[in-house]
Order: C-alpha cells, then structure tokens, then sequence
C-alpha cells in the first residue's frame, strides 16, 4: 500500500498514538477521581507529543500537500486534545 494512501486512511504510526491519546479522554470523562485524572492526562500528552514527534516529519514519499497537512494536523490535534483536558478541571 502506498504511504499516501496509510496517510489518507488514518493508518500510520503517529495516528495511532493520537488515537491513544484521544482515548484517555474517556476514563477522565467518566472518573471524578483526581489521580485517574492526572495520570490518564501525562498519559494522553505524552502520546500527543510521541505523535507530533512522528507525524510532523516530512516523508520524502509524500507530496508537499500530504506533508504540509501533516504538519498542521497534529499540532491542532494535540491543541484540541488539550482544551478537553481544560474543560475537564475547569466545567465538568
């Protein structure tokens, strides 16, 4: 399979650890513990971060477009990732 084509499906390594980082939002939605709180959101920034250092690296197979969209991607991924995890000590 090409690697525009893993790009466009979602499929490649650094959109994996998003994917992990997203799904720590849903213990600390449910918990109203302080410490499972903490804990799953070091866990979720870290995956953003192991995504962000995975996914902004340009890819000499793809394209400048592909390239430029994952530059801008993950970084607003870890960005809203982040405000959930505001709104989460702030209003729920």
């Amino acid at each position: 399979m090409k690697e525009s084509t893993k790009e466009w499906l979602g499929i490649q390594p650094a959109d994996f650890a998003i994917y992990a980082a997203f799904l720590c939002l849903v213990p600390i939605y449910y918990s109203n513990n302080l410490i499972i709180d903490s804990l799953f959101t070091m866990l979720g920034v870290a995956a953003c971060v192991v995504s962000c250092w995975l996914g902004m690296t340009p890819n000499l197979e793809l394209g400048r477009v592909n390239n430029a969209l994952r530059f801008l991607a993950y970084p607003l991924c870890t960005l809203a990732f982040l405000y959930v995890i505001y709104l989460n000590f702030t209003v729920w």
